[in-house]
C-alpha cells in the first residue's frame, strides 16, 4: 500500500521555491519509502500541472488548498487596533473545506514551504499553518516539519510566542535547514526530535531548456543573473531614505551592461494564473523601462520556466544576485558564486553554514547601486575560492539529507489512520 503524505505550506508552483521543495521531497521520499503518494494542496492545479506535466508519475496528487480562515484575519486586525487584546488567545477556527478528507486518508503530515514558521508573511499566514498542522496532530497523525527555517518570533505578542513554542514541540520531527534555526529551536525545547540538514532543494536536478530565445548577449565576462522580488521592494522602502529600489537596481544593471556583462533578469516567483501580484516577472520587466535592453545585453527570462529549468539557467551564469531564497539555492547548488539579497535571517543562516559567515549577504533594506556593485566585486575577487568551496560542500549535501530521512523513517507511522479516524 502506498504511503500517503499530506503536505502543508504549499499553495502554488508559481512560487518556484515551493515547487522545488515538492519536487525534491517527491524524489527523496520515493527513494526512502518506495511507493509514496504526495497529497499537495494547490490553488490552481491546472497551472501547477503546466509547470510539472508529469507530476502524477512522481506520486503527486493535487488536493484543495487551505485558505486562511476569516476569524484569523479579524483577530489580526483587532489586535492592531487594540494591542491589549493580543493577550487573548487567537481563535482556532475550523478546517478549511476540502482539507478533512485528504487528512483522513494520509499516513503522515509533512509541513514544508521553507519559512512559513516565521513572521515574514504575517500572523494570519502563521495561524493558517498552525491550524492545519495542529488539526492533524490533534487527530494523532504523525507530523514532520521538513527543511525549514524557523523563528524567531520576537515581534509577535507574548501569547503567540508561547503558543508557537508549544506547537513546535508537538512535531514528531523537525528538520531545520540551517544552524541559526536549529539553535533557536533548541532554545525553545525542540531538541530530542530535532535534526539538521541542508535545504532539500539543494538536491533538485536541473532540467535542460533552450536558452537562445531569451539569453542576453554576453562577451568574455559572461552573464550575471539578477533576481528581485516585490517583498524586497517593500522591505527596501521601509528601510531606506534613498532612491526607490527600481532606480537603484536599474542603475546597477545598466552599469553591468556598460562593463560588458550580459544581464539576465530572472523571476523565481510569478503571479498565479498570469497575475502581476507578488510577481518577480512584473517587477523585473518593469526595470527595462529604465534600462532598455542595452543592445540585447539586458534580457528578461520568461515567466513560463519551471523550477528545474530555472536551475539550469542559473547554472549557466557566472554570478547570481538574488532576493528569492530558492533562486540562491538553485545557483549555490550549481556551484555559482551568489549574493543573497536578504530580508530575513534565513539567508544569513544558509550562507553561514556554507561559508562560515555572511560576507556574501546584502541586507535588502540597504540595497543601492553602489552596495550591489561592491558586493559583486567581492564575488569577482573570490570567484575561484567560492567555486572550489561549493564543489567540496556539494559532497556533504546527500549525506545530510540521508540522515534526516533516516530520522523520518523512525517516526511513529503505526499511529496512522486508525487513531486519526477515532478522533473524528
Amino acid at each position: 500500500m502506498s504511503l500517503r503524505l499530506y503536505f502543508t505550506g504549499h499553495r502554488s508552483f508559481a512560487n518556484h521555491g515551493c515547487e522545488a521543495l515538492i519536487r525534491s521531497a517527491a524524489a527523496l521520499f520515493r527513494e526512502a519509502f518506495g511507493d509514496v503518494t504526495l497529497l499537495v494542496p494547490s490553488a490552481d492545479a491546472d497551472e501547477d500541472r503546466r509547470f510539472w506535466p508529469d507530476a502524477a508519475a512522481h506520486g503527486v496528487t493535487f488536493v484543495p488548498v487551505a485558505d486562511p480562515w476569516a476569524g484569523h484575519r479579524w483577530w489580526d486586525r483587532a489586535v492592531r487596533r487594540v494591542p491589549g487584546w493580543s493577550r487573548l488567545p487567537w481563535p482556532r477556527g475550523p478546517l478549511a473545506p476540502g482539507t478533512r478528507g485528504p487528512l483522513e486518508s494520509a499516513d503522515m503530515l509533512v509541513s514544508t514551504g521553507g519559512d512559513n514558521y516565521s513572521l515574514d508573511y504575517g500572523l494570519v499566514s502563521l495561524f493558517t499553518m498552525m491550524a492545519v498542522d495542529g488539526a492533524a496532530m490533534d487527530r494523532g497523525l504523525p507530523a514532520v516539519l521538513w527543511g525549514a527555517s524557523v523563528g524567531p518570533f520576537d515581534g509577535a505578542p507574548a501569547p503567540v510566542q508561547r503558543a508557537v513554542s508549544r506547537h513546535l514541540r508537538r512535531f514528531d520531527l523537525v528538520v531545520a535547514r540551517e544552524t541559526l534555526s536549529h539553535a533557536w529551536l533548541q532554545s525553545q525545547g525542540v531538541d530530542g526530535r530535532l535534526a539538521l540538514a541542508c535545504d532539500p532543494a539543494f538536491s533538485m536536478k536541473p532540467e535542460p531548456v533552450a536558452l537562445a530565445g531569451f539569453w542576453p548577449k554576453e562577451g568574455d565576462k559572461g552573464t550575471v543573473a539578477v533576481n528581485l522580488s516585490p517583498l524586497i521592494r517593500r522591505y527596501h522602502a521601509a528601510g531606506t531614505t534613498g532612491r526607490p529600489l527600481e532606480e537603484e537596481a536599474a542603475a546597477f544593471i545598466a552599469g553591468l551592461a556598460d562593463e560588458g556583462y550580459g544581464v539576465l533578469l530572472l523571476p523565481h516567483v510569478v503571479g498565479q494564473s498570469g497575475s502581476s501580484v507578488k510577481c518577480d516577472h512584473a517587477l523585473l520587466s518593469g526595470l527595462t523601462a529604465h534600462t532598455g535592453t542595452a543592445g540585447g545585453r539586458i534580457a528578461v527570462a520568461p515567466r513560463t520556466l519551471n523550477a528545474p529549468q530555472l536551475k539550469h539557467a542559473l547554472s549557466r551564469c557566472r554570478y547570481v544576485l538574488a532576493a528569492r531564497t530558492h533562486a540562491t539555492i538553485g545557483a549555490l547548488s550549481s556551484g555559482v558564486p551568489t549574493l543573497s539579497i536578504a530580508y530575513s535571517l534565513k539567508a544569513k543562516g544558509i550562507n553561514r553554514d556554507l561559508f562560515g559567515d555572511a560576507r556574501y549577504v546584502l541586507d535588502g533594506a540597504a540595497m543601492t547601486a553602489a552596495s550591489l556593485r561592491e558586493a559583486l566585486a567581492r564575488l569577482e575577487a573570490d570567484e575561484g575560492d567560492i567555486r572550489r568551496l561549493l564543489a567540496a560542500r556539494k559532497l556533504d549535501w546527500p549525506e545530510s539529507l540521508q540522515r534526516a530521512l533516516d530520522r523520518l523513517k523512525r517516526c511513529p507511522l503505526e499511529r496512522g489512520r486508525a487513531e486519526m479516524a477515532a478522533a473524528y
